[in-house]
């Protein structure tokens, strides 16, 4: 059985993302300007109201709970390069591992947290 599932849902995912200044409960959002997209379930958490605990339970400054459309699994997988949440991620034609460049690779998904060279990395699968 496989060990590395992140998570799943019989309707999409949600979680805590990054989301631009001002989101508000219902925007939908993109995730960096990749193509991943979202819809806000909560307010984005300032330092404020982090500090003053009225931020929705988890939230970083910044962040929003937000449900990703299209991806209803992730899997944790090693990442080469580098790169930020909502980054495309592709299995590399020539080896079978995995990069944040396109160029001859296959898209599969999204990474859902930033990643350094080979960190394992939550990506959300896709079949666009």
């Amino acid at each position: 059985m496989a060990k590395n599932l992140n998570r799943t849902a019989k309707g999409n995912i949600s979680l805590a993302m990054p989301v631009p200044a001002g989101t508000k409960s219902g925007d939908v959002v993109l995730i960096n300007t990749k193509g991943l997209k979202g819809w806000a379930q909560t307010d984005r958490a300032t330092a404020t109201t982090v500090a003053d605990g009225t931020a929705a339970p988890g939230l970083a400054d910044g962040q929003a709970t937000v449900e990703l459309i299209g991806i209803s699994t992730s899997v944790n997988l090693p990442v080469a390069g580098a790169g930020s949440a909502g980054d495309k991620v592709y299995k590399v034609a020539a080896d079978g591992t995995y990069s944040g460049v396109a160029s001859g690779n296959a898209l599969i998904g999204y990474a859902l947290a930033d990643w350094t060279d080979g960190k394992v990395t939550p990506v959300g699968l896709t079949n666009a």
